[in-house]
């Protein structure tokens, strides 16, 4: 039986790229939250009726909880997929309040701003900043990155890589940046390099590593 005093508040806010529909109706979420209660636990699942990946926040407040992936949690959702984004488990000694804040993007991007302040506080690593500098997508195993990172570190040349290996939720990104520079191919090769947020399509490690070397070396 439900506790009296207990306060649920939820706030679903979505953003929608793509914004309104030209009739004047508001077009079908790309993701929604969909709750399951049982006994003190509650499950929080993002059902998406995308064809591509989605990512989603979901923010809790209040008091007379616990979660074990903290209070923000940001997450890749796979196309047209049912994912548990979180739960939490109710505290009946104390007062139960909470509100739930749930937003949907194309990109992780689009929450940056909205988080790092939270980031900070829970010591959870910044959303790279893949708009500025120089950026390079890697794997595990692959020759042809380990020469360029070693290169750029012999020329003492700063960058922020990213290994795909380990940081599966970053390929959507990538990608999104390959396709905005025209890349058309279904396979890349790494590494990928982004200058000022641009890919570069230049797969000459040599060139590619003299055009590193004249933007960004002393």
């Amino acid at each position: 039986m439900k506790r009296k005093n207990s306060i649920i508040t939820i706030f679903i806010l979505f953003l929608l790229a793509s914004g309104m529909a030209n009739n004047g109706y508001a077009q079908k979420n790309p993701v929604e939250l969909l709750t399951e209660e049982k006994g003190q636990s509650t499950r929080y699942f993002a059902k998406s009726f995308s064809k591509v990946p989605m990512y989603v926040q979901l923010t809790l407040e209040g008091t007379g909880f616990t979660s074990e992936k903290g209070t923000t949690i940001v997450e890749m959702v796979k196309p047209l997929a049912k994912q548990e984004i979180a739960v939490i488990q109710k505290d009946p000694a104390q007062p139960f309040s909470i509100r739930v804040s749930f937003a949907c993007a194309s990109s992780p991007l689009a929450f940056e701003n909205k988080t790092s302040e939270v980031q900070k506080e829970e010591e959870t690593p910044p959303m790279p900043a893949l708009g500025k500098g120089l950026v390079i997508f890697t794997k595990n195993g692959c020759g042809r990155c380990t020469s360029l990172v070693s290169a750029l570190q012999k020329d003492e040349i700063i960058f922020q890589e990213i290994n795909l290996s380990t940081e599966k939720d970053m390929s959507p990104l990538m990608w999104q940046k390959l396709e905005e520079a025209g890349y058309t191919a279904k396979t890349v090769t790494t590494p990928v390099v982004l200058i000022e947020g641009k890919a570069q399509l230049e797969k000459d490690l040599k060139i590619l590593q003299q055009l590193i070397r004249e933007r960004f070396a002393d």
